[in-house]
């Protein structure tokens, strides 16, 4: 009877073994697989530019045909590349709003009638044309780390590029022939790379410095020909700035404290 009761249990716990590994077996893989970058085109597969955005995820190709493109768009929380077919041929007559992304990059296109607001981002910006806008042409608020590079914002109803309590680099941009100031650093220490700042309304750089400090550096730009009698090519505000550079080239600058970092003479024609 102990005998029986004995290989009767070895049966049952063989019998248990065997079940428990085919239920393994069968039981799907544990490796989680990272779904591959997608492509989305505008508009072979979307409409519009917007829906392609709401389809893509992040690390996704948003690519939009030559064309003209009347629509406001919003990138949220989605890290993408958003690309054009190049200036003057990819037109947006609208907004392009930013938000809250990590690695987000917009490149190729003209935008007109809106312009660009980027709003807790981090943001790559380079060879667009953003111009006739009714407000800012490109507006960077509270983000840190920002490329903008190779843009032409020109003929913006007020400040051609507006950096507020941001960070990161203007490099290699034309801005020119706003009705207001050409760039506009409020609380913020970017580096300015080789950029032309001419024919602006008001001043040239406006560099303010009233919450916090603004101690920007700048490299190899030119300033000239902006605002009338009271303006100058470059400024400071507010007490809270140093900025600091090399090689730059002002026709006209108000000479304060701050800007006598620049070099001695501060202000030179070429």
């Amino acid at each position: 009877m102990r005998w029986f009761t004995c290989i009767f249990c070895i049966a049952i716990l063989v019998f248990s073994g065997c079940d428990s590994d085919s239920n393994l077996d069968s039981s799907p893989s544990s490796i989680t697989t990272v779904s591959p970058t997608k492509t989305l085109e505008v508009p072979a597969m979307y409409m519009t530019i917007q829906q392609a955005i709401k389809a893509a995820g992040s690390g996704d190709f948003v690519r939009v045909a030559a064309g003209v493109y009347v629509e406001n768009l919003q990138i949220k929380g989605k890290d993408i590349s958003l690309r054009g077919a190049g200036i003057g041929q990819t037109i947006l007559i609208g907004t392009l709003n930013i938000s809250e992304t990590s690695e987000t990059s917009v490149e190729g296109f003209t935008i007109k009638g809106g312009g660009i607001h980027a709003r807790k981002s981090s943001v790559r910006i380079s060879g667009n044309e953003i111009l006739e806008n009714p407000g800012v042409g490109l507006w960077i608020e509270n983000c840190p780390n920002v490329v903008i590079s190779g843009n032409t914002v020109k003929n913006n109803a007020t400040e051609g590029i507006v950096f507020d309590d941001s960070s990161g680099v203007i490099g290699s941009s034309v801005v020119t022939q706003n009705l207001a100031d050409g760039i506009v650093l409020n609380n913020s220490s970017p580096t300015l790379l080789d950029n032309e700042v001419t024919l602006n309304g008001r001043d040239g750089i406006s560099i303010r410095g009233f919450t916090a400090y603004a101690a920007p550096f700048l490299l190899e730009n030119l300033a000239r020909d902006n605002g009338g009698a009271s303006n100058y090519d470059i400024i400071c505000f507010g007490g809270n700035t140093n900025p600091t550079g090399l090689g730059n080239r002002f026709d006209r600058c108000i000479n304060c404290a701050e800007c006598q970092a620049f070099a001695a003479p501060v202000t030179y024609r070429d």
